[in-house]
């Protein structure tokens, strides 16, 4: 399990994105979105907390872009972040689309359905010299999913390997 998480306060929501995937599977899997306004640093650590006893061992990789915020989360709560990667977005939203597209995103249960509309929704501001998205549309479950999305290794999938028998007869 990978969790992608977008910092925001207000307007902007705080967002939150869990995914999974394994090494026998070309698939990415979104199981569980949530986003809330006007969460202050301890109430997305208590979510975050929530979320581990639920996915153990999980990933969590969080918008470094409130450098502070993060490491007052690692230092003062423990929690074991890895800051996303920002540079380059515009590619990687185009690659993450391409997997979409191939049918190598799958949202699992329809109370994940505010990360579809998002989705649907998000536009190129036209006006814009640089390939930046529309700032009219909320964007911030699908930032946390492309912070997970890249951190993610789906794409290294391998057939798994066939079962081989340990009780094999020996001509006598």
């Amino acid at each position: 399990y990978v969790f992608g998480i977008d910092l925001g306060y207000d307007p902007d929501p705080t967002a939150f994105v869990i995914g999974a995937y394994n090494e026998f599977d070309p698939n990415l899997y979104i199981v569980e979105t949530f986003k809330e306004t006007k969460m202050i640093i301890s109430d997305v650590v208590e979510r975050i907390k929530y979320y581990q006893k639920i996915y153990p061992g999980a990933y969590i990789v969080v918008d470094a872009a409130d450098k502070q915020a993060v490491e007052e989360m690692k230092q003062r709560h423990g929690v074991p972040l890895v800051a996303s990667e920002k540079h380059g977005k515009a590619g990687f939203i185009e690659l993450m689309n391409s997997d979409m597209r191939n049918g190598l995103i799958k949202i699992v249960g329809q109370e994940n359905e505010d990360i579809v509309e998002e989705w649907q929704n998000l536009i190129w501001d036209q006006d814009s010299e640089k390939r930046i998205e529309d700032s009219r549309y909320d964007n911030h479950l699908a930032d946390g999913a492309l912070y997970l999305w890249r951190y993610c290794y789906n794409f290294l999938w391998q057939n798994r390997p066939k079962e081989i028998s340990i009780h094999s007869e020996e001509k006598t």
